[in-house]
């Protein structure tokens, strides 16, 4: 005959404890029938402000913090599935319940503003992602949440964007960081190979592009009409382009350019004709000048600009001052 649970459930007792009773669970607060009786019994209890003031006061002691604390991981660790589960309930709770949501998140805006707090959960933040695996794990976990969720990643970039904006120090200091990274030959490389691959899995969609194309060229979608890569160059092109690189010094002569160092140059046609290769319409000027010269809202001063540049350096053809277009802005 099998023992039963002698704590009330009823259930076939699996464990014999030191004082010699059965139980169907490995500590008799687990028992179904001892957890609700304890449950009544806490809730009878902290019905009294007195105790549940008392009780809180016993939780918040850094001792006790810290123990509980080091419970749950390791309940946690040994137990992934159960994690998960309680992951996904916390999610639905909060999906629910979006006023819990912005109290949570006020909350800890709050705490992240005491120095001794941030410290410390930045401390905690690198030492785990000194691992290799969990480094990996919180990376793919963030991919998936924003190919998932494409609004939650846009207002993450706008929300960093705007702390960036309000707080100049911040954005200095992350800058410094980051150029400091860069020095790195190892992290240089493994950036621009995991920037060329996402670039390039993003391109094989056309809308995505487009749009590339109209931030670039500063228009909406609607007022997009055509990749001007797709209109064909003049049969003298690629002699033309090696000339006026050796022309220009192989350098950018952009004499407004924002970049000092580490510029790639690119050839470009000032009337924007891809037919028209004279030396008078080709100019050799970086990347990022090339890019402006061809933004909507900068087309007019740039076509003016690189006539006028051309004349005064080579002497080709009349150009009118850009006087012009200074008075109608």
């Amino acid at each position: 005959m099998s023992n039963i649970c002698e704590y009330g459930c009823g259930q076939e007792g699996k464990y014999q404890f030191k004082n010699g009773k059965w139980c169907c669970e490995t500590d008799w607060h687990r028992c179904p029938k001892a957890r609700k009786k304890q449950s009544k019994e806490m809730k009878k209890y902290f019905e009294k402000i007195e105790n549940r003031k008392k009780q809180s006061e016993v939780q918040n002691r850094p001792e006790v913090k810290k123990k509980k604390s080091k419970a749950n991981k390791r309940w946690f660790e040994n137990n992934p599935e159960v994690r998960k589960k309680q992951s996904e309930k916390m999610k639905k709770y909060y999906e629910d319940n979006p006023e819990a949501r912005k109290k949570v998140s006020e909350a800890t805006k709050k705490r992240c503003k005491d120095p001794v707090y941030r410290k410390k959960l930045s401390k905690a933040q690198k030492i785990r992602w000194k691992d290799p695996e969990e480094r990996k794990k919180q990376g793919e976990r963030v991919k998936k949440r924003y190919e998932d969720n494409p609004e939650e990643r846009k207002k993450t970039g706008e929300a960093s964007k705007k702390y960036y904006e309000d707080n100049p120090e911040a954005r200095e200091k992350a800058s410094e960081a980051q150029k400091k990274r860069w020095d790195n030959p190892e992290y240089k490389k493994k950036m621009i190979k995991a920037v060329s691959k996402a670039q390039k899995k993003r391109y094989k969609d056309p809308e995505n592009r487009i749009l590339q194309s109209c931030a670039v060229l500063g228009i909406s979608r609607d007022q997009w009409e055509g990749f001007s890569c797709e209109n064909p160059y003049c049969d003298i092109w690629t002699y033309t382009n090696k000339e006026v690189r050796e022309r220009d010094g192989h350098k950018c002569i952009n004499e407004y350019c924002e970049k000092k160092s580490g510029k790639r140059t690119e050839v470009h046609h000032v009337d924007h004709d891809k037919q028209n290769c004279d030396m008078d319409n080709l100019v050799t000027i970086c990347t990022s000048c090339h890019g402006r010269a061809h933004r909507v809202d900068e087309e007019v001063f740039w076509k003016s600009y690189y006539s006028d540049l051309l004349t005064r350096r080579y002497g080709y053809g009349s150009y009118e001052p850009l006087d012009f277009f200074f008075e109608a802005a």
